[in-house]
């Protein structure tokens, strides 16, 4: 049974580029949904479930290479999370500054 050596010796544990890449990215967006839920709870937001609406169009245009698709994710960004911003900038000078 491989010890936690083996996640870091190539021979037996080979990770690519690719692989890396994949779990710095499944990483990220664990840690970014787990804020916002943090951040629900502490009462810093309002709307959950808008705000991972917010993350997923995020991840979606960062990833996206049809100019289409990218300029309509950016115009619902406008639409509909500018404000999810300006509350919680409300609500931060309200309550933490």
């Amino acid at each position: 049974k491989p010890g936690a050596s083996a996640f870091l010796n190539p021979g037996l544990f080979p990770l690519s580029l690719f692989h890396i890449c994949c779990i710095s990215f499944f990483s990220i967006r664990l840690i970014l949904s787990l804020i916002i839920k943090t951040a629900y709870e502490a009462s810093m937001i309002s709307d959950e479930d808008m705000w991972l609406n917010a993350l997923k169009a995020r991840n979606n245009v960062a990833h996206s290479y049809n100019h289409g698709v990218a300029v309509d994710i950016i115009r619902q960004t406008k639409e509909q999370f500018y404000g999810l911003f300006c509350d919680l900038k409300r609500r931060i000078d309200e309550n933490w500054l």
